[in-house]
């Protein structure tokens, strides 16, 4: 799986991307909290997370992919060092 992330500065949100998408692709989306929203296809499957207040840390817990993002969040973090 390529996740595919994109954060946004001025509202300190995050969008990433399980598979490539278009504007029509999600079906239905889940609040897990004010903070995490998963998106899903038609048949059910998480299809991207839209995060915010990203700065603060990420709550991992109960999204999809748990393990990709936790590494990616790594890596943008070593990035953001360097």
């Amino acid at each position: 799986m390529g996740l595919t992330i994109a954060y946004d500065g001025d509202v300190d949100a995050m969008a990433v991307d399980f598979v490539p998408r278009g504007a029509n692709d999600t079906d239905h989306t889940e609040e897990l909290d004010e903070f995490r929203r998963i998106d899903f296809d038609a048949a059910g499957e998480p299809i991207g997370l839209d995060l915010t207040y990203v700065s603060e840390g990420v709550n991992l817990d109960g999204l999809p992919h748990r393990d990709e993002l936790a590494a990616a969040f790594r890596s943008l973090a070593t990035l953001a060092h360097a």
